[in-house]
């Protein structure tokens, strides 16, 4: 069996990427090995999500602005939601989200590792998954891998 570097390589950096990651780094001592591979050299406030959501939910409370519901108007009428009671609609925004997260990764003390600035050239599975930076020799070798980013579209 060939050595690690990580126990998990995160290829995307983006919501679902740091999303488990930051979870994974809750995790403390306990938690695996993981580097996250991110392309941008820096997070902006560029967007944000909404969701509907109970207070406790993880996500709640970086909301900057919440509403327990809402109304549609047009010119043939108007339509209220139903208010469901303990749910809010939930507004977050990129920058909030992209700190928190950032901050629980570096709690971590190198539990999890974020590298900016840089892009897989490729994936290989089978026993130890794989990744390599084009253009590079370096080689990262993980037990597992996740793609959380889109898959390129291919010219027609």
């Amino acid at each position: 069996m060939s050595p690690t570097d990580a126990d998990l390589v995160i290829l995307g950096g983006g919501c679902a990427g740091l999303s488990l990651a930051a979870r994974l780094a809750d995790a403390g001592a306990h938690g695996p090995r993981v580097v996250v591979v991110e392309p941008r050299l820096a997070y902006v406030d560029d967007r944000s999500w909404c969701f509907w959501s109970t207070a406790d939910s993880p996500l709640a409370r970086l909301a900057s602005a919440a509403w327990d519901g809402w109304s549609l108007s047009t010119a043939q009428g108007a339509a209220t939601l139903q208010r469901a009671p303990g749910l809010a609609y939930r507004y977050v925004r990129g920058a909030d989200f992209h700190a928190d997260a950032l901050a629980r990764i570096a709690a971590t003390r190198s539990r999890v590792t974020l590298l900016q600035g840089v892009s897989a050239g490729g994936v290989r599975g089978g026993a130890g998954a794989s990744w390599w930076r084009p253009r590079a020799v370096r080689c990262t070798v993980a037990k597992w891998s996740i793609r959380a980013r889109p898959r390129r579209r291919r010219a027609r």
